[in-house]
C-alpha cells in the first residue's frame, strides 16, 4: 500500500494512502452520492474520504494524548488537523479518480448483438 506522508504541526503527522482499496471506494462512493442527493452534507463525504484514505496517524488531542486512528480517535481530533488531513485525502482521491483506467474490459462490447439477446455461439469463439 503506498502512502504519501502529510506533515502536520507539533511533530504529528497521517500517512495518506494513495490508492484506496475496494471497501474505501464504496465508502468514498456511497458518501458522495449521499451528500448528492441531500441525505447527508459535503462535510460528510469530505471526512469519509479523510477518514477512508488515512493509513495511519500521530495525531493528539486537545490534552496532548496520542489518538487511536478509529472513529473514536478520528471524531476526537482537532478539527483544524482534521481539516487537513481531509483536504490532502480529497487531493490525492482526485488525483487517483482522474488516472484511473480500466484494468480489463469484457470480451464482448455492447455493441455486440449476442451480448445483449443472453445467447451465444461457443463455437465461434473456438476459432
Amino acid at each position: 500500500m503506498a502512502t504519501e506522508r502529510l506533515e502536520l504541526p507539533d511533530g504529528q503527522w497521517a500517512d495518506i494512502r494513495t490508492s484506496p482499496n475496494h471497501a474505501q471506494y464504496r465508502a468514498v462512493i456511497a458518501a458522495m452520492e449521499d451528500a448528492g442527493t441531500g441525505r447527508a452534507t459535503m462535510i460528510e463525504w469530505a471526512s469519509t474520504v479523510g477518514r477512508q484514505m488515512t493509513a495511519a496517524w500521530l495525531v493528539r488531542d486537545e490534552q496532548g494524548k496520542t489518538l487511536e486512528l478509529d472513529d473514536e480517535g478520528w471524531d476526537a481530533a482537532p478539527a483544524d488537523i482534521v481539516d487537513a488531513i481531509c483536504t490532502e485525502a480529497q487531493l490525492i482521491w482526485k488525483e487517483w479518480q482522474a488516472k484511473r483506467r480500466p484494468l480489463a474490459t469484457s470480451r464482448r462490447s455492447r455493441s455486440d448483438p449476442e451480448s445483449r439477446s443472453g445467447t451465444s455461439d461457443v463455437s465461434s469463439d473456438a476459432s
